[in-house]
């Protein structure tokens, strides 16, 4: 999981500056409403900071539902701008939890629903798979653990110390997954119980052996359909994840997990060590007309 801290803006928000300066109906309102926003913005990271303290309720009123419509019905410019940090951010997996695929949405770290007052501040929205939104949903601070739940991947490094690992047994011929996790030595026992928190409230274990056993099935069916080498195909993956030395997402702890295993190479690999033979088809082109 990679630490997003070069995401995070340092000086005062340009998304709020797209708002007020849009053609929206309701930019005159944020306009009005700018000062007492950036007072917010500036107390951003002491509220992330002290997540021993439960945020103070918000006191934005009126202009609580302008500042959600904003983010759910953004203006051109500002669209753009949540588009590029929903998609274009070079993440190829979940910062949050480690899923192996470039996320796709936006989290706000401190719900909106609680904290209208950070529904388009920057620092606010990180990028997150769509399996995690559902689960964080609108938690942030837990009462009974009097802590915040999450960590924020802009704000802390401590998630980009979890190596994920997958110990695989064969039983009555049928895998069973077991997730493991370890962290750098150098992690604080503050930032070690933190991570142990997050990974709990986001299902991280339940979720990685879900992953594993629908990657068996799938690897099975690819062997059976296209003859691939197990041992090959999953080394060749390594690779492109850096290497064989450790973990950073579910899919290398998966490769590497199957690899340490030669009893869950063979159940994979079966008798097919070779791909079926297919005759080349017939083909004829078809020409697309190009849109006028």
């Amino acid at each position: 999981m990679k630490y997003l801290s070069l995401l995070r803006v340092r000086t005062e928000c340009a998304w709020l500056d797209q708002a007020i300066l849009s053609e929206k109906d309701n930019a005159k309102l944020l306009h009005y409403l700018k000062f007492t926003l950036h007072e917010h913005y500036r107390k951003f990271d002491a509220v992330i900071d002290d997540y021993k303290t439960a945020p103070a309720p918000s006191r934005i009123g009126v202009t609580a539902q302008v500042l959600k419509a904003f983010y759910s019905n953004p203006p051109t410019a500002l669209r753009g701008s949540f588009k590029l940090r929903r998609t274009d951010h070079q993440l190829d997996e979940c910062p949050y939890c480690g899923y192996p695929s470039p996320p796709d949405t936006l989290d706000h770290f401190i719900p909106k629903e609680k904290w209208p007052e950070f529904a388009i501040f920057s620092n606010n929205l990180v990028p997150q798979c769509r399996d995690c939104a559902p689960i964080k949903g609108h938690r942030y601070y837990c009462s009974d653990k009097r802590q915040a739940l999450f960590l924020h991947p802009m704000y802390s490094a401590a998630l980009s110390a979890v190596r994920f690992d997958v110990d695989i047994t064969m039983e009555h011929e049928k895998p069973l997954f077991k997730p493991r996790f370890s962290i750098e030595k150098s992690t604080s026992e503050e930032e070690a119980n933190r991570i142990k928190l997050h990974l709990r409230a986001l299902k991280v274990p339940k979720r990685i052996v879900a992953y594993c056993e629908h990657q068996y099935k799938r690897w099975g069916r690819l062997v059976r359909e296209k003859g691939c080498n197990i041992k090959k195909s999953f080394e060749t993956r390594l690779d492109e994840y850096g290497g064989h030395a450790y973990a950073s997402n579910w899919a290398a702890a998966f490769y590497l997990g199957v690899l340490s295993r030669p009893e869950v190479i063979k159940s994979l690999q079966g008798d097919v060590h070779q791909k079926p033979s297919c005759v080349p088809e017939c083909t004829l082109p078809l020409m697309l007309d190009e849109d006028e």
